[in-house]
């Protein structure tokens, strides 16, 4: 409140509760946006006390909403940030697999990182180059760019024979040599 008050006298030249108006609490609200919803709280319980006390006429909260706007806030890169990351992730040797593939599906895409996670084989469609996020009501088609770096990166796994439990459906990644489920360590068949 001593901030709302201190706002009202040195920026706004109001001495008084009764000439606030919504325009006023928009502008304090605005200062720093992350905590919109407990000062809109804190404003709303204050007015509604003078209100009572009739210390004000009108409540200036009412019509406010606390909801924040949703969608991405953060910062985001300029275009000339992206190329440069585009152009790492595609023609770059020295870029570890797993980083251009997140980065891919990441950028172009708008892939996060659960939905990364959780890809699967089962998750691909080859015949289509689509790939299903976990949580997309629809595959994501890929354009030649990003397949073959998804292929890239199937292709560092299978080099290190490593075997993920976790995606047991049809696992993305193949079975380590010491594993039981290796096919070297399969009986032959009869």
């Amino acid at each position: 409140m001593w901030d709302f008050a201190t706002l009202l006298m040195e920026q706004r030249g109001k001495d008084g509760w009764a000439l606030v108006d919504v325009g006023d609490v928009e502008a304090f609200l605005a200062d720093p946006p992350k905590s919109r919803k407990r000062r809109l709280g804190v404003l709303r319980q204050f007015f509604a006390h003078a209100r009572k006390q009739r210390l004000v006429l009108t409540d200036p909260t009412k019509t406010l909403s606390a909801k924040e706007p949703c969608g991405f806030r953060g910062q985001t890169l300029t275009i000339g940030q992206q190329r440069q990351l585009l152009r790492r992730w595609t023609t770059d040797p020295d870029v570890h697999p797993h980083e251009a593939l997140v980065g891919m599906l990441a950028l172009p895409h708008g892939a996060a990182c659960a939905e990364v996670r959780c890809l699967t084989i089962d998750d691909m469609n080859t015949a289509r180059q689509t790939v299903h996020l976990d949580g997309r009501p629809a595959a994501v088609p890929l354009d030649p760019v990003s397949w073959s770096v998804l292929h890239r990166a199937l292709e560092h796994r299978a080099a290190l024979g490593t075997y993920n439990r976790a995606h047991h459906r049809h696992p993305l990644w193949l079975p380590a040599p010491h594993d039981p489920q290796h096919p070297a360590r399969r009986p032959a068949p009869p």
